[in-house]
């Protein structure tokens, strides 16, 4: 009979158990829908200490077969580091990026709400004194944000905190009531035939008359010098409200309405879209930090 003696440093005992666990995971939806998110699980010894069992990781340390389609989320970078702690037991934190994937809101949301602005902008190019087209146009278009964002609120995630498709509908009916304001406010200064009759009709033995065409200038009124006309043709800037010009102060208005509110929808474009893929690229560098150099066993079945 012989009996064989085998060396532990050149031999392994491998005991594999099955373990099926929910672990529940803190999402951060601020950046909704373009947030990244990380979820956390703790492998510890909890029996012996250090000095008798090190968990370690072997070979990748965890692998995701990617059989599972999910709706929402696509699996990223998947870590597994050493879980550092007082107590004296060993340990394994993974680490598992999930991506929000934001393809059907950005054809569902920001699309079809960006399209929507544009033709509230759009109605700046109408006469600036047709305001029952231009605040119809802009009337309907805020409709159409209110009926959407109620919609889509009731598929949206339920926090107590704003997220950043909230700041985009916000912002986008904001944008389409200031239109809306401008518009009123072009309609308050626009001054009509009778207006302008009242105001200069006897201006200097000239001014204006009525007649079946319209309101017409009188011929003997002071012929504007070529300074004048030179100026208005280089910068199209209305001047003070006078006989030749008794409309200057709502065009003004509405051509400096028309570019403010195109400067502030293109600064909110910027930096909201900038917030959104910002967030993705610190997620990218934070998971280059989390990486761990870690001891790893491989070599054995």
């Amino acid at each position: 009979m012989t009996a064989s003696i085998y060396g532990g440093d050149t031999n392994y005992i491998r005991v594999s158990r099955k373990y099926t666990i929910t672990f529940n995971c803190n999402f951060n939806f601020f950046y909704y829908p373009f947030n990244v998110d990380h979820c956390s699980m703790i492998y510890r010894v909890k029996r012996n200490t250090l000095n008798y069992v090190s968990l370690l990781k072997y070979g990748s340390g965890i692998n995701y077969d990617n059989n599972d389609k999910l709706v929402e989320y696509a699996v990223g970078n998947i870590d597994v580091a050493k879980f550092d702690t007082e107590e004296p037991y060993s340990g394994l934190q993974v680490t598992i990026q999930l991506q929000h994937l934001f393809a059907s809101q950005v054809l569902t949301i920001f699309i079809p709400t960006t399209i929507i602005n544009l033709i509230t902008f759009v109605t700046y190019f109408f006469k600036w004194y047709d305001f029952q087209n231009r605040v119809m146009v802009s009337l309907t278009a805020l409709l159409v944000l209110m009926t959407l964002f109620s919609q889509v609120a009731d598929a949206l995630p339920r926090t107590s905190y704003f997220k950043l498709v909230d700041v985009w509908f916000f912002v986008s009916i904001l944008y389409t009531f200031l239109v809306i304001v401008s518009h009123t406010v072009v309609e308050v200064y626009h001054k009509y035939d009778h207006d302008v009759l009242r105001e200069f009709g006897d201006w200097g033995g000239g001014g204006y008359r009525q007649d079946k065409k319209g309101i017409r200038e009188i011929e003997d009124a002071p012929p504007r010098t070529w300074q004048e006309k030179l100026k208005d043709l280089l910068y199209r800037m209305p001047r003070a409200p006078s006989p030749r010009n008794p409309n200057s102060w709502p065009i003004l208005l509405n051509r400096a309405a028309g570019i403010l509110t195109s400067l502030f929808f293109v600064v909110f474009n910027l930096v909201f879209w900038s917030m959104a893929f910002m967030q993705k690229i610190s997620a990218y560098y934070m998971d280059l930090e989390r990486v761990q150099v870690i001891e790893e066993i491989v070599g054995y079945p």
